[in-house]
């Protein structure tokens, strides 16, 4: 058992947390956020500096979610962002299996910008958009 939780930590990067420095971003998101609480850093601020921004706008990301939101919209954006979640909850008020089953993209991509930052790619936000879209006809 402990060495298929090892593995399946290894598989889902949660061993790589510490070495490639995204619990120091995510310190440097919650600090941009309690020094602008309100309204944030702005997108431009980021979690990392130098060479790596270039190479990479996403580089710039708090690869995280709510402290991404937090850090860069303070808490206006973090209650848009809770507002959309209760929004897209409000689309499972009436269960369907074809529901579920179409919001088990969204859900991934929300699941897996906990530890990175797909929500903000591009192909990432158009499968997002479609699925909920579908999802809330309705017919379903």
């Amino acid at each position: 058992l402990p060495q298929m939780m090892g593995k399946i930590l290894k598989m889902a990067r949660f061993t790589d947390l510490a070495k490639d420095g995204r619990i120091v971003v995510w310190g440097r998101g919650w600090e941009h956020f309690r020094s602008w609480p309100i309204l944030g850093v702005g997108f431009d601020k980021g979690g990392d500096v130098g060479y790596v921004v270039l190479k990479n706008v996403f580089a710039n990301m708090y690869h995280n979610i709510g402290i991404q939101f937090l850090a860069a919209m303070g808490a206006v954006g973090g209650a848009a962002f809770l507002f959309h979640l209760w929004q897209v909850g409000c689309v499972l008020r009436k269960p369907t299996a074809k529901k579920v089953l179409l919001l088990t993209l969204p859900f991934m991509i929300l699941l897996t910008s906990l530890v990175d930052n797909f929500f903000f790619y591009l192909n990432q936000q158009i499968a997002y958009c479609m699925f909920l879209a579908v999802a809330e006809r309705k017919k379903l």
